[in-house]
């Protein structure tokens, strides 16, 4: 009688998903992007309150998603050059510090300035945050990893956005103006405590952005992605400030319904 043995099939097991690294950047990233969706809708407010026109408190959102947009494109060489921490550094810093500069200079102009500079900070949260993470995720599990950081993206903009019209209305501009910038200032421990990593090698990589915007496979669907964000920008901008004294309520279960949505739909 002969008798067969079966061979167990290999276990094979998975990589883990989220490295010690990979945490303290997304705790850096939930950092900068709390700062940045509390002040979103009161830095308009805050512009009103200060004698901006209706024009001049929307402009403080266009300059500041402007300057992210153009600080994008340095982002390459500025990596190449300095290394991600420094740089991912520089960019909590840039969110945190201009924003103490709202209390202390209330001018509708000086308001434009700050925000440039936080929209340079926040590209460099978005693109640095974005590239650590796809780079420390195995490739096997990239996808998951990247969900994970549309998670944490997320969340700030579910909570903080609302919240920072809601406590605007509350205790007054000065407290929310501080929260934001000392969320921002409190993920540089985060950032101080990465290990060293090596720098990307330059190549020229953001020729290659510049031939995506000539492409009509690239160009269509962000035609549209630009047409949404604008909608969506000029509600977060003009719904806390168009709204009664006294609302602030309102604004921000408006804004919190929008978030929610927003959220539950890219899921």
């Amino acid at each position: 009688m002969t008798t067969a043995t079966l061979a167990r099939p290999a276990t094979q097991t998975r990589p883990p998903l989220v490295s010690r690294t990979l945490m303290l950047v997304f705790l850096a990233d939930f950092a900068g992007l709390t700062s940045f969706y509390l002040l979103l809708s009161v830095v308009p407010q805050y512009a009103a309150s200060v004698g901006a026109s209706g024009a001049g408190a929307g402009l403080t959102t266009a300059v500041l998603m402007a300057a992210t947009v153009a600080a994008e494109f340095a982002m390459p060489q500025l990596v190449a050059r300095f290394g991600y921490r420094p740089v991912l550094a520089a960019g909590l810093a840039l969110l945190g510090l201009p924003t103490v500069a709202l209390l202390l200079v209330p001018d509708p102009m000086a308001i434009v300035a700050v925000c440039v500079l936080r929209g340079v900070g926040l590209a460099i949260i978005f693109v640095v945050c974005g590239e650590l993470a796809a780079a420390m995720v195995p490739a096997e599990r990239r996808g998951e990893g990247l969900g994970v950081l549309g998670v944490v993206a997320g969340v700030p903009a579910v909570l903080a956005m609302p919240a920072g019209v809601w406590l605007a209305g509350q205790t007054g501009f000065g407290p929310v103006l501080v929260a934001g910038a000392l969320t921002a200032l409190a993920g540089l421990a985060a950032v101080a405590a990465l290990p060293a990593i090596p720098r990307p090698v330059h190549s020229g990589q953001h020729n290659g952005m510049r031939a995506a915007l000539r492409s009509r496979a690239l160009v269509r669907p962000a035609a549209v992605f630009a047409a949404t964000a604008v909608g969506a920008g000029a509600v977060m901008t003009v719904l806390p400030a168009a709204l009664p004294a006294g609302s602030g309520h309102l604004a921000a279960v408006a804004l919190l319904v929008l978030s929610d949505a927003a959220t539950a739909s890219r899921w």
